[in-house]
């Protein structure tokens, strides 16, 4: 079974929405010997992308109970001869101490890790963010857009300008919150029909 952030990937892809193309080294794979065969990344035999990003997608990730944001390494623009050695890393980070205390506080046993590892095609977007299908502070019909420009990562740490658009499904009504709007009102309808 695949971690949930590769099955997510897969799921958007499948409903048209424009994912970067990605390969995953499941984790049977990965833990059949010391040796890691790159050989079957078919992201990696496409000599037109330069750049890759390396991401986790562990077994407990992005769950409905717990979601171990930000516990497992990711990397951004890894050069093609360096992937190996991230995809080592991002393995690594199943034995952190913030994993290991995260898991001990939800009662989850660290044998029960599982860690698959995400090889997709670096982009450089004009905007990127994270949207929640319901806000996260408890109202669920309504669903929450943060965007920042550059790279995802800004806006997930705080450390990019970034605007939050808040949209009611009961009324097909939005705002946004922030000191710029980034955001057309046909993009933010594309996303909110996704």
């Amino acid at each position: 079974m695949m971690g949930q952030k590769a099955v997510n990937l897969e799921r958007m892809k499948r409903a048209g929405i424009n994912v970067p193309d990605f390969s995953v080294l499941s984790f049977d794979k990965i833990n059949s010997g010391d040796t890691l065969d790159l050989s079957e990344l078919a992201v990696l035999n496409d000599k037109s992308i330069d750049k890759f990003a390396v991401r986790s997608s562990a077994s407990v990730e992005d769950g409905n109970s717990v979601s171990f944001a930000g516990q497992f390494e990711t990397f951004l623009n890894v050069e093609r001869a360096d992937v190996g050695e991230k995809i080592r890393c991002c393995l690594r980070s199943m034995q952190s101490e913030t994993v290991k205390k995260y898991a001990g506080e939800n009662n989850i046993s660290l044998g029960a890790l599982q860690m698959d590892v995400i090889v997709q095609k670096m982009v450089n977007p004009e905007l990127s963010g994270v949207m929640f299908t319901s806000n996260p502070q408890g109202l669920l019909n309504e669903t929450v857009i943060t965007v920042g420009k550059g790279l995802g990562d800004g806006v997930v740490s705080e450390k990019t300008e970034s605007a939050s658009y808040y949209y009611s499904t009961t009324d097909k009504l939005y705002y946004y919150d922030g000191t710029e709007n980034m955001l057309s009102d046909r993009l933010a309808e594309e996303l909110i029909a996704v």
